[in-house]
């Protein structure tokens, strides 16, 4: 996250009345294998609250396939336990 988010997500967090959660969101496009052999697409959002929040509950991932199913998790201190904490099962 550069400055300018970091900035941002401060004066929203701050400044906006009634702001209970701010995140930057960052969204990439999937395509995996199922177990038989079909392909998912699926959008994985990677939702950062930035550097000035609990630690803990910095990231999040959410997983939307094309089909409208949704898969999450909870927040995590890294990207990688956030994306590893994603019930991908939940997808199909």
């Amino acid at each position: 996250m550069d400055i300018e988010d970091e900035q941002a997500l401060d004066v929203l967090r701050l400044q906006m009345s009634g702001v209970l959660q701010v995140q930057l969101k960052k969204e990439y496009l999937v395509q995996r294998k199922l177990e038989n052999d079909d392909v998912q697409k699926v959008t994985v959002e990677i939702l950062d609250a930035g550097p000035n929040v609990d630690p803990q509950r910095r990231f999040k991932c959410i997983a939307r396939a094309a089909d409208g199913r949704t898969a999450a998790g909870n927040s995590a201190k890294t990207i990688e336990t956030a994306l590893a904490l994603v019930h991908w099962r939940d997808l199909g």
